[in-house]
């Protein structure tokens, strides 16, 4: 009798099988469950993990060494299948993009370029692959290498922390992250791999068009688009086939020849520097976009949390207060002629609400602010700011400022950008730090009730452990863009973000940051992770990093850090105005990319801490270097 396969040992069959996922032929274990009904209960009806769990480690790093990601209930088997099913459809739709050259009898103009951007899958698998390549950026391993960097003397410490100038620290800090060599990891290498062809064509070009479709924006599909690009930045379709189709005769009747047997086609040019300029233009109508600001995005790149009952008066009004609202709103109709003048105040700037820009129109009608209600309730209704339970980030929104603020950056000659964003950066790196760090900062009293693992405030007497868990104290640098208030107006009102003369402001500043307390945490599901209460400063617009005593543009800057329910690390802080410490100037919104203490840093929104109607805002980038 010639042996076979089903008469080996179960453990040897368990080693094949773990063998031909680690050597790349992940399908072959599907198709040897096909075989028999023996194979197929040792694969899918095992009693416990251990099998699923040796095949997802032969290829994927492991979730369990991550310091603040939930392991407990990771479905081994299902996040493998998963992932290869990720891989499988990028290897169907990601492929190199056709480019058909249509050349014109008797033109002299250059060829027109044609590209079917049809796509060739439906949206619930795109938006399946997204969260996949998502997951495997989330459960990337820690970089254990920067516990290894080793960390300056406690007396150098403290005086680039606290007893010498802001500005001294910017000089002895660098610009960008030290660069180091990383520890291995399986995910970056298997996203490198997936991702060389880049994202289907269909799929990158709805950020990278003529326009951005705001109905698709408040899709799965864009928020995890966004939240993909936020921590790899934009990826333009580099492979590219040109096919001449021939030289056509210019009249209707051959354009109608050319166009017949292609389906639905764009003219854009796909060159992936054409690429990069239309996100970049696309980024600026949504980064820029003034009505975007509202309260119930607690003004920042959130997701607009619809309003309570309790917020919001009841929808079912009596036919009394719909009448006082109708006399209200004829009332403020007819003291519009008396205010219609005011266009010829050099002062006045037309409501930003009321604007639509031509290059990314907006519905923020139904978005931004609740339908109409009486008048009178409205008024006497306090609005209430969204409770950290109820954010999620907005990461279209992000996704369009880490493209926006990387365009801009790539024009500074003196940054090695390539380096700072290799794909290693969103791994958990200062974290790894956090047990060594010295709580210099703190009273006396505190440093040691945190060294005994108390907490540092009477309202949350009950942590056990209160460290620096997100890594916060330490020196940073900020990258913030913004438009000239004019041309910010002006481009809200008109559209026109794709204007090659638009001139964007953009900075490098330093920012020191100190812990100076804890508080609760903000979401009860998190409950190893209080509230970190930072102080510090931080370079303004015109800081130059003047010698020691001479005075230079320097900003007080408090707020928090804590967690969003959806596991995401949330930065709020505020910067003081230059002459005045005690008088809040800017506020920011902040959110962490890719793992708790990463290397990435935090991307987020600034605008005008009194949040007032007209407040210009923009996009930041703010990453530690020391």
């Amino acid at each position: 009798m010639k042996p076979s396969l089903s008469s080996l040992p179960t453990e040897v069959v368990e080693i094949i099988v773990v063998h031909a996922a680690a050597g790349g032929f992940p399908a072959a274990i599907g198709a040897l469950s096909q075989t028999c009904r023996t194979f197929h209960s040792l694969i899918y009806e095992a009693a416990d993990h251990h099998l699923w769990r040796a095949i997802f480690l032969s290829t994927f790093d492991d979730p369990r060494q991550l310091r603040f990601y939930n392991s407990d209930d990771f479905d081994w088997g299902r996040e493998f299948r998963e992932r290869i099913c990720a891989a499988s459809f990028l290897k169907r739709h990601a492929r190199p993009l056709r480019v058909q050259k249509v050349y014109m009898l008797r033109s002299r103009t250059a060829p027109t370029s044609l590209v079917d951007l049809v796509p060739t899958y439906d949206t619930i698998a795109s938006v399946r692959m997204l969260n996949s390549l998502l997951s495997v950026i989330k459960t990337t391993a820690p970089d254990e290498h920067v516990r290894q960097a080793g960390y300056r003397n406690t007396g150098e410490w403290e005086a680039m922390m606290s007893r010498r100038s802001l500005s001294y620290t910017h000089h002895v800090t660098p610009q960008l992250p030290p660069s180091r060599a990383h520890s291995e990891c399986l995910n970056v290498p298997w996203l490198q791999s997936v991702l060389k062809d880049g994202l289907p064509a269909p799929l990158i070009t709805k950020i990278s068009g003529d326009n951005r479709d705001l109905r698709w924006d408040k899709s799965p599909e864009a928020l995890a688009l966004g939240e993909l690009i936020a921590c790899t930045g934009f990826l333009p379709i580099h492979n590219l086939i040109e096919e001449q189709i021939g030289r056509l005769s210019s009249s209707s009747e051959g354009n109608a020849r050319v166009y017949s047997h292609v389906p639905v086609v764009s003219d854009m040019d796909m060159a992936a520097n054409s690429q990069k300029l239309r996100a970049h233009h696309c980024a600026r109508a949504l980064v820029y976009r003034m009505a975007y600001l509202s309260r119930r995005r607690h003004w920042g790149p959130y997701l607009p949390v619809a309003p309570s009952a309790e917020d919001e008066p009841n929808a079912r009004r009596s036919p009394s207060s719909e009448n006082n609202a109708r006399r209200a709103l004829r009332r403020m109709f007819a003291m519009g002629s008396d205010v219609s003048g005011s266009e010829s105040d050099p002062d006045y700037f037309p409501d930003v609400e009321t604007s639509t820009p031509s290059s990314y129109e907006s519905d923020d009608a139904s978005e931004e602010e609740p339908p109409l209600v009486d008048l009178v309730q409205s008024r006497k209704r306090k609005r209430v700011l969204p409770s950290p339970e109820q954010l999620r980030p907005d990461w279209v929104w992000l996704g369009a400022a880490r493209i926006l603020i990387q365009a801009n950056l790539s024009d500074m000659e003196a940054l090695n950008l390539s380096e700072f964003t290799d794909w290693n950066f969103w791994r958990e790196a200062w974290v790894n730090r956090a047990d060594d760090e010295p709580f210099s900062f703190l009273p006396e009293g505190e440093r040691r009730s945190v060294a005994r693992g108390g907490a540092t405030t009477k309202k949350h007497d009950d942590t056990q452990q209160c460290r620096d868990w997100a890594a916060v104290q330490g020196v940073w640098r900020r990258a913030v863009t913004w438009l000239d208030y004019a041309d910010l107006t002006h481009h809200n009102h008109f559209g026109g973000f794709d204007d090659p003369g638009l001139f964007e402001c953009k900075i490098i500043v330093p920012l020191r940051l100190r812990v100076v307390g804890y508080d609760a945490p903000a979401v009860a599901a998190y409950p190893d992770r209080p509230t970190i209460k930072v102080e510090g400063e931080m370079g303004g617009q015109e800081f130059e990093g003047y010698e020691e005593g001479v005075k230079d543009d320097l900003r007080r800057i408090h707020g928090t850090v804590s967690m969003l329910a959806t596991g995401h690390v949330r930065w709020c802080l505020t910067s003081s105005e230059e002459d005045d410490p005690n008088t809040d100037l800017w506020a920011s919104e902040g959110v962490q990319i890719g793992a708790v203490g990463s290397d990435a840093g935090v991307l987020g929104m600034w605008t005008g801490a009194r949040h007032e109607m007209t407040d210009p805002l923009g996009a930041f980038w703010q990453w530690r270097v020391a």
